[in-house]
């Protein structure tokens, strides 16, 4: 096996280490999350039921049951608010769902189905007036709420471009470099990957802090 070979195995399992016990926190935290939601249901405490399920949503990894779950918890918090006229905690379910789907969107996962029955939801709860509230208290049409949440927050294509790329210079430069180093004038001659591991690592904090 040349050493540049067991230089991109050794990249790649380091890479599924870091992947798989991301998954497994991930899932752990979308699980207890959950299970801390029932519980807060069960003791009719709304507010904390809403912020665990909202945690549960923002658990998201490929074939986890609880971001979902989490999902379909705020809706039905969020529509039983409605159904009471507690516009308070509505519009928090709602917005809770909405950051979620938000926070966790990439071109890997779209969650633009919970997003627009968030905008939906905020908007019609947002702009229905308290039941107690006094007459001259004003509150927002659907039409202003609507062209509010039109705003795109999520990460631009582009972010995830550089995102990529810079993962993409960094790991190529790291196994250049496990590949080739033995010692001081090795790594010397190995100016280039150096460079490009410094630059792939540099483009992604970047990219990452302005997406």
């Amino acid at each position: 096996m040349t050493s540049l070979r067991r230089a991109a195995l050794v990249v790649s399992a380091a890479v599924a280490v870091v992947l798989s016990a991301f998954t497994l926190v991930e899932l752990r935290a979308g699980q207890h999350a959950l299970v801390a939601c029932d519980a807060a249901i069960a003791a009719h405490d709304t507010p904390t039921a809403i912020a665990r399920a909202r945690d549960a949503a923002f658990a998201f990894v490929p074939g986890s049951p609880y971001a979902r779950a989490g999902y379909e918890r705020l809706e039905a918090l969020a529509r039983d608010a409605e159904t009471r006229a507690d516009t308070r905690d509505a519009i928090l379910a709602w917005s809770a769902m909405r950051a979620a789907a938000t926070a966790t969107s990439s071109p890997f996962g779209s969650n633009d189905a919970w997003r627009a029955l968030a905008d939906d939801g905020v908007t019609r709860a947002g702009s229905r007036p308290p039941v107690a509230s006094a007459a001259a208290e004003v509150t927002p049409s659907e039409p202003m709420l609507r062209a509010a949440l039109a705003r795109e927050d999520t990460p631009s294509p582009v972010a995830f471009v550089f995102l990529g790329a810079g993962a993409l210079a960094f790991f190529a430069g790291a196994a250049r470099l496990a590949a080739t180093v033995r010692d001081g004038a090795s790594l010397r001659r190995e100016k280039v990957a150096f460079a490009i591991t410094a630059l792939g690592l540099a483009g992604y904090v970047i990219a990452s802090l302005r997406a």
